[in-house]
This record gives C-alpha cells, sequence and structure tokens, in this order.
C-alpha cells in the first residue's frame, strides 16, 4: 500500500481494527487510543497549475493563494481540517470551490487549471508528476508530525518491528524535499 493509496483516516482505522500492524499518518487527536511515534514534521505547500503565474513565485502566502479557486480533500479528511482549523485561527476561511476524496485527484484538477491547493509537502513530489507546480506556502505555516501508529499493548509482529526500527533510524524529514 502506498502512500496515495490510502488516506490518513483508512490508516487511523486499520490500525484500530488490527487489520494492519502499523501504519505511517499523521498524529491523530488526544482522543485516539493509538500510541504515535513522531517521525518528523511534515509542512504542507502550495499546489498551483505549471503555466500559472502563480508558479513564477519561488514562496506564497495563504492571503494570495486563496483568491483563486481552491480544491480540497472532503470533510472529515485530516488534511481538510487542518487546513480550517490553521485559517481559522488566524481570522481566514477556506473558500473551497472544488472537493475530492483523492490528494490525486486534487492534483489533476489543478494541474488541468480549476484552481489552487496547499497539500504535505509529503505529497508534492505526486503533484508535480501530475503536472502541477509546488511552492513554499507561508503565513500561516501550517505542518503537523507524521509517525508511526501502533495500538498500544499489542506486540508487532518481527517483521512489522523491524519496518518501524528502519522508519525510527532513518531522517525522513530530510528524505521529503521541499518543492
Amino acid at each position: 500500500v502506498t502512500v496515495n493509496d490510502v488516506i490518513n483516516e483508512q490508516v487511523l482505522e486499520m490500525v484500530r481494527d488490527r487489520q494492519v500492524e502499523l501504519g505511517v499518518a499523521f498524529e491523530p487527536s488526544q482522543s485516539s487510543s493509538l500510541a504515535f511515534t513522531p517521525l518528523y514534521m511534515d509542512r504542507f505547500v502550495a499546489v498551483v497549475p505549471d503555466d500559472s503565474p502563480l508558479a513564477q513565485r519561488h514562496d506564497i502566502d495563504w492571503q494570495t493563494l486563496l483568491q483563486e479557486p481552491f480544491i480540497t480533500l472532503q470533510r472529515p479528511s485530516t488534511v481538510r481540517v487542518m487546513l480550517e482549523e490553521h485559517l481559522q485561527a488566524r481570522g481566514m476561511k477556506l473558500p473551497v470551490e472544488f472537493e475530492s476524496h483523492q490528494l490525486a485527484t486534487v492534483g489533476r484538477m489543478v494541474a488541468s487549471g480549476l484552481g489552487v491547493s496547499a497539500v504535505p509537502a509529503l505529497c508534492a513530489g505526486q503533484m508535480r508528476e501530475l503536472g502541477a507546480r509546488c511552492i513554499t506556502l507561508r503565513d500561516p505555516v501550517v505542518e503537523r508530525a507524521i509517525g508511526v501508529l501502533t495500538k498500544p499493548g499489542v506486540e508487532l509482529s518481527a517483521a512489522a518491528q523491524a519496518l518501524f526500527d528502519i522508519l525510527k533510524a532513518e531522517n525522513l524529514g530530510e528524505r521529503v524535499s521541499m518543492p
């Protein structure tokens, strides 16, 4: 299963229901019954059509980005909720024009010129492959920890433990390239 195939909420559910032994996802809310081991902080980036005048910029602020039609994931996605909460805390609203269930579809919609978006930097490579441009996003910076989820009290198999140890040992933050 790749990052693009399973949304954050499904990862939480699969670990909680013991369909998988561990998952890599955004840090869950404090009310979650899962154990979370942080790996790195992922920062959101702006995604714009490659032929947009915005694509020539090195960075962009939210006020400028939100002047364009905005495309994002449908509620209750973690990505959507994070964006709305960060913006609301600064007196801004997410003016959603189009919604999708998958980030790949968001990327395709942006690449085709339907609007702009913001996605975790982890997805920047995928957005570029789809033909969109990623730009550093600021004012406000939106970031959240990504890490390994496990079910407390459940011993991992040897294979899952080995994977967990490798993930903890690697500095993934250096592997996730900013735009």
